[in-house]
């Protein structure tokens, strides 16, 4: 398939490439004929060039794109007199999008849904690690305060409070026995 280069401009078929040439042509004579520098002038031909839809390609649609941009630049003339570029796409006006804009819509969905798959995926795992780390955080907490927890601990606790009860009463049984031997004697 041959291509067609116009001003920096790759076309894929003739009738584009000539339409684009012809443009250019036109561009030429507007420039050479016409008194550019004088700011009214340059607006009325923009405007007629608007008027007339005679750019349809690149090449056309950056010279006027060019020449809007130096009438915005001018203090002198009203905005409201520059008028916008008006874009005529063939494809657009028959409502046949573009395949390449639907391929791109396509994979663009393809791509957000494969995103929010990882994403969710994201999301389970953290939360799987955060419990994780939680479980790990409580054996560690187990572990450091388990001679608290010890049986046999508890064991030697509650038989040395059970000594100590007995040698209490044995102390007091005695001091009584004595009180008695000592008070009863006396009667």
């Amino acid at each position: 398939m041959e291509k067609y280069v116009i001003m920096g401009y790759e076309f894929d078929n003739k009738a584009s490439a000539d339409t684009a040439k012809n443009e250019l042509e036109m561009i030429s004579k507007i420039k050479s004929q016409g008194n550019m520098s004088n700011h009214k002038i340059a607006l009325s031909v923009y405007n007629k060039l608007l008027e007339d839809n005679l750019f349809k390609t690149p090449v056309g649609l950056e010279y006027l794109r060019s020449l809007q941009k130096e009438l915005l630049a001018v203090k002198t003339i009203d905005k409201s007199e520059i008028k916008a570029i008006k874009i005529n796409d063939e494809k657009n006006s028959e409502q046949q999008p573009d395949k390449k804009i639907t391929e791109y819509s396509k994979n663009t969905d393809k791509t957000k849904k494969a995103a929010q798959k990882y994403k969710d995926k994201f999301v389970k795992s953290l939360i799987v690690n955060i419990v994780l780390v939680i479980v790990i955080a409580a054996m560690f907490l187990i572990v450091k305060y388990s001679h608290r927890f010890d049986e046999q601990a508890f064991r030697e606790q509650i038989e040395n409070e059970y000594i100590s009860w007995q040698n209490d009463l044995e102390e007091r049984e005695s001091y009584i026995q004595q009180w008695e031997l000592e008070h009863g004697q006396n009667r």
